[in-house]
């Protein structure tokens, strides 16, 4: 969503100083922030409406997963977050967010439901790609 955002933000003519150093700030959750953290975020999104607008969205998403219950409340949350996302005036957005939400609908609703994600087994998965890529180049002792 950060890359979304950002080649957004360039295209509309965006200021790189004006967002220096504030990545961090958006894809951390408001509840983590410190005062000044806050401060700084709120000062950066009141100069950029449509940063405001994208950041108010994935907060919106983060709040889906403490509210909803159930596959029925959560999978009609999510297509109410789309329909949102989708009168962003973002083409990027409305394309790789939206879109990739509405695609994938179905599976992350059903966290609603059984509350158990992929997560650790895909981190794991990428360590071991790692590890194999650091891997090659070294000589087998098999020899």
């Amino acid at each position: 969503m950060s890359k979304t955002l950002w080649r957004a933000y360039k295209k509309r003519g965006g200021r790189k100083r004006f967002v220096y150093r504030i990545r961090w700030l958006l894809l951390k959750g408001r509840e983590r922030l410190s005062e000044s953290e806050k401060k700084r975020l709120d000062y950066v999104l009141s100069r950029a409406p449509l940063l405001y607008r994208a950041y108010d969205l994935k907060e919106m998403f983060r709040d889906l997963y403490r509210v909803c219950e159930n596959y029925k409340d959560g999978r009609g949350c999510m297509e109410c977050w789309c329909d949102m996302g989708d009168t962003v005036n973002v083409a990027p957005f409305k394309k790789d967010v939206s879109g990739m939400v509405r695609k994938w609908i179905h599976p992350i609703s059903l966290y609603f439901e059984h509350r158990v994600t992929n997560g650790y087994t895909k981190g794991v998965n990428n360590k071991i790609k790692v590890d194999k890529r650091m891997a090659y180049g070294y000589l087998s002792t098999d020899r």
